[in-house]
């Protein structure tokens, strides 16, 4: 099935997985050059570590997500959609443009693996 993810379906995801395991998700809104970015973020070890951007306003949908190195690799090498991140470190981080390459399933598996990152 080829993406058709939205701001609103991730923020449904966001909601159903914090209640299921107990997350502590915030989110804040950020303007970096004109551009409205939200940032969700797991309060982990006292503090709240970024593990999602949403770039607001773009079509198709483009995401930032906490990602670690080996699997970084791997995405950006099979999908075209996915790079590194301009927006975060892009050591740790990427960018996917939700066109159609990566099914929704598997970015929604992504976006909980970025939790489970930020919470340790």
């Amino acid at each position: 099935m080829l993406s058709n993810l939205s701001e609103q379906k991730i923020t449904d995801f966001l909601m159903q997985t914090a209640a299921r395991n107990n997350f502590n998700l915030s989110v804040h809104k950020e303007i970096v050059d004109e551009k409205v970015l939200v940032l969700w973020r797991v309060a982990a070890n006292e503090e709240n570590k970024n593990f999602l951007v949403i770039h607001k306003n773009t079509d198709p949908l483009r995401i930032d997500v906490l990602c670690k190195g080996t699997l970084s690799k791997i995405l950006r090498e099979q999908y075209e959609s996915v790079m590194l991140s301009k927006t975060m470190s892009p050591k740790n981080w990427v960018e996917i443009i939700c066109a159609g390459q990566i099914s929704s399933e598997e970015l929604l598996d992504l976006i909980r693996a970025g939790i489970e990152i930020a919470s340790e």
